[in-house]
């Protein structure tokens, strides 16, 4: 996100130094990656993670600077007027209709009639030259330069294009195409969601706007969009379509509903500014009107013990206020309301980080974590004390394996098809919405982690021996889409050891892997070890040694077999 430091000052009165600024801003976890110099200005270029839309305007800049210097937000006098006009659905000036209320959450549609289309002054053409955003014309600045300004993306019709005297918002029908204002022909699936008229698509809704309806020199009357959408349906629709704007990059993370009429005006009554042309009301405004209010309870106690350091409970409410949060209540428990812009607050944790970014995180001391109990080793005694014996008894079984010369590996749960058909594995849990091809399926065995962990050590000569282990949950199919789950230990050893005073040790093989599965037997109490001789898994070559104390099986040990050995690049004696 670009923002301008004369453009900020709209909002805010400021008296810092531009690079003091730069580095509030970064302590505070706004990092400035970017400060140039500019002709009487300055460009700021700052980071946004993606769960603060918020920060993706210069008013939200703006909330955010006021809030870490403890400054008063100053509203510019079009921000203080009565921006709530008659909204009108039966009698609008347009008529809306949202056919897919999941997917559009608000709709505002305002008409303006008598444009005329020209170059933006040269003021509001240089503001945009100066973030990064060629100049169009007017119409399209202004809706450009409201979208840096507000947060709220908006997009502008050519009215008397549009076929009919109604917009639809609705999900695409199959075979439907639209041609983009950049004029690539995008084919529709009914996973997208399309503002359409009486016919066809006239835009692919939070992307990008059809070719046919763009502004033009001989555009007179023009309906203009305010809207918020659901952002999983444009993350969809970008990566589907494989198009993406700056409208796309704010929809997808969410935006602010109590924006959307407030974005709308701002930029109808700049066109009838710069532009001229009547704005016709009563306006569409269709939808959901606010979002469901939210209330976190904080407990000023709770959040020292968290974050480690006294932060009084009146230091916690007023840094809470400064965001914007409605706070009530008293100094032992506060209910807050988040502001309708932070939807990123959800639970008391997050007020928790908020309390200590405005406090500052470089003035926090540095503090051991709380522990909710003594961690002490497993004994007769201890064991019931404790909620998990199991945690403990891991990590003496780590230690015993370390302490016969294993390493620990640690690997991805998920795998591709293709990895288990080298392993010699047979079916697995899949993902329902794999992230990519590579990560489509649960891993059946540990098994795969291993032998990828061996392959990739090999090629770098890490070792010329390796005893690697692991410690984690594997995954089969149950019936009715149920998965069954099991922690299992893998134990793998390949190579020779190198030479210990001139004498060349024996290649490690299943005997080394006999002596740690005794070491453990013993260890756990689980009593001597039987081998008997059975059919082995697919990966093994022939049969496997059976490992057994008492009447159950313990585990398997064999030998790789060639095929996936050499699928692997690993020796054949692994």
């Amino acid at each position: 996100m670009k923002f301008l430091l004369s453009w900020l000052r709209e909002f805010i009165e400021l008296s810092v130094p531009p690079e003091s600024l730069a580095t509030r801003l970064t302590m505070a976890g706004l990092e400035v990656t970017a400060l140039a110099r500019l002709d009487g200005d300055w460009l700021f270029e700052v980071e946004v993670t993606p769960n603060r839309p918020d920060l993706l305007s210069h008013l939200g800049i703006a909330r955010e600077t006021a809030a870490i210097l403890g400054r008063p937000l100053r509203f510019p006098r079009w921000l203080q007027r009565d921006f709530h006009p008659p909204r009108g659905e039966e009698h609008a000036a347009f008529p809306v209709t949202i056919e897919d209320a999941e997917g559009c959450r608000r709709y505002v549609g305002i008409v303006i009639e008598g444009v005329r289309v020209a170059q933006s002054p040269p003021e509001l053409a240089e503001r945009l030259r100066r973030i990064g955003i060629r100049p169009v014309n007017n119409i399209v600045d202004i809706t450009n330069a409201c979208m840096l300004e507000l947060g709220q993306p908006l997009h502008a019709f050519d009215l008397d294009t549009l076929e009919g005297e109604a917009i639809r918002v609705r999900r695409a029908k199959a075979g439907e195409a639209l041609v983009t204002i950049d004029g690539q022909k995008c084919l529709l699936t009914p996973d997208l969601l399309v503002i359409a008229d009486s016919k066809r698509p006239v835009a692919l809704a939070g992307v990008m706007g059809g070719f046919e309806t763009q502004i033009t020199p001989s555009t007179r009357r023009i309906l203009l969009e305010s809207a918020g959408f659901q952002p999983a349906l444009i993350r969809r629709a970008t990566r589907i379509a494989k198009l993406s704007s700056e409208s796309s990059y704010r929809f997808e993370r969410g935006v602010d509903l109590t924006m959307v009429p407030l974005a709308a005006l701002r930029a109808a009554r700049q066109i009838v500014r710069l532009a001229g042309g009547t704005l016709r009301i009563p306006i569409s405004d269709v939808g959901q009107m606010e979002m469901a209010r939210r209330r976190i309870s904080l407990r000023p106690r709770k959040a020292q013990e968290i974050l480690g350091m006294r932060i009084s409970s009146g230091q916690q409410r007023r840094s809470l206020e400064r965001l914007g949060c409605r706070v009530r209540g008293t100094g032992r428990g506060l209910s807050v309301e988040p502001p309708s812009w932070r939807n990123d607050l959800k639970i008391p944790e997050d007020l928790y980080e908020e309390v200590a970014r405005l406090f500052g995180y470089d003035r926090c001391p540095e503090t051991l974590p709380p522990t909710p109990r003594r961690i002490v080793a497993p004994s007769a005694s201890s064991e019931e004390a404790v909620e998990d014996p199991w945690v403990f008894r891991e990590a003496r079984i780590k230690e015993w394996l370390v302490s016969a010369g294993a390493q620990e590996i640690c690997t991805y749960s998920l795998v591709s098809p293709g990895f288990l058909s080298v392993c010699r594995l047979g079916s697995a849990a899949k993902i329902r919405n794999p992230l990519s091809a590579e990560q489509a399926c649960l891993r059946p065995s540990l098994v795969c982690g291993a032998l990828d962990a061996l392959s990739r050590n090999l090629r770098r000569r890490t070792a010329s021996s390796f005893c690697l282990f692991e410690m984690g949950h594997v995954f089969f199919p149950a019936q009715q889409s149920v998965v069954s789950e099991k922690n299992l230990l893998s134990l793998l050893v390949a190579g020779t050891p190198e030479p210990v005073w001139g004498v060349r040790p024996e290649p490690l093989g299943l005997f080394h892997l006999k002596g740690i599965a005794n070491l453990l037997s013993e260890r756990l109490g689980l009593g001597p070890l039987e081998e008997t001789i059975e059919s082995g898994p697919a990966y093994l070559n022939g049969p496997a040694v059976i490992l057994r104390a008492g009447q159950r099986q313990w585990g398997a040990m064999g030998v790789l077999s060639s095929e996936v050995s050499a699928g692997f690049e690993i020796p054949a004696e692994t």
